[in-house]
């Protein structure tokens, strides 16, 4: 292969990456009111997020949707990623996102799921000028159960093995999660215990059920209680249609329960959000 062949397909590589891991879903209202930056979770297929996008948008929000290295149909790509693979991505997907809120008078809102959540508090509490206004967060990975890092024992394993999802089917992005994907959500946490915790004190609002699997609530509720802008809502999602239910999945009305949605989160988004 030439030299000129090399860069074209290096070249249509970047563009390819781009399309398949940024996507923008605009608001259909007159007024728009900001722009929003949403990630999902470990292992969590990106567009079921969908229902959390709607609501934004909804609410007169463009929303971009990020989707992380190894959750766009690449399961060999999570076999090798890494946490600052998945800290650049979200580095560019803000960029963005500040690019499109510059001049426009709208506030800029992060929102997160597990892992999604994670990633853009340990950002924030990295970079005093971060420019986000406020946060939504589901269930953030910001306080992991000790049993939850029994799957450093996998190290043994190699970063390419897979562990077996316990998430409903049409909720994962793979049939598994590799070990290196849990070592970067690891990485990532030490990484955020290392950050400011006063620059992720921005107006905020935790959702989150008490029996979380992989989050520890107690953890999170302390948290919130050292953050006087931040806000805990706690649900339930015993009425959750999904098999099997897992209670750290929470992120649309059919993984949480309808009426636990339109009673606690949806009204929540409303006055979170100024509707």
């Amino acid at each position: 292969m030439n030299i000129v062949a090399l860069l074209i397909g290096l070249l249509s590589t970047l563009v390819h990456s781009a399309e398949d891991y940024q996507r923008w879903i605009r608001t259909q209202r007159e007024v728009k009111l900001g722009h929003a930056l949403v990630v999902h979770g470990l292992n969590t297929e990106p567009e079921k997020m969908g229902h959390l996008i709607s609501e934004l948008n909804q609410r007169g929000h463009d929303v971009l949707l990020l989707k992380l290295l190894g959750h766009n149909a690449d399961l060999e790509r999570m076999k090798k990623v890494t946490a600052d693979e998945w800290k650049a991505q979200f580095r560019e997907a803000h960029a963005e996102v500040l690019r499109a809120n510059r001049g426009h008078g709208g506030k800029f809102t992060f929102v997160g799921f597990s892992l999604g959540g994670l990633l853009g508090m340990d950002f924030i509490a990295h970079n005093p000028s971060h420019g986000i206004d406020q946060a939504i967060l589901f269930a953030p990975a910001l306080k992991i159960r000790t049993t939850s890092y029994f799957v450093n024992a996998a190290r043994v394993l190699g970063g390419e093995a897979v562990i077996p999802s316990v998430s409903p089917t049409a909720y994962r992005a793979q049939h598994g999660t590799t070990v290196a994907a849990y070592h970067a959500l690891f990485d990532t946490v030490a990484s955020f215990n290392q950050g400011d915790f006063s620059l992720i004190n921005i107006p905020a609002v935790v959702f989150m059920d008490r029996n979380d699997e992989l989050v520890s609530y107690g953890k999170i509720r302390r948290l919130v209680e050292r953050l006087n802008r931040w806000e805990l809502v706690t649900v339930d999602n015993r009425d959750s249609t999904l098999r099997p239910k897992y209670n750290h999945l929470i992120i649309d009305p059919d993984a949480l329960g309808a009426q636990e949605w339109d009673e606690k989160v949806r009204p929540s988004l409303d006055k979170f959000l100024g509707r």
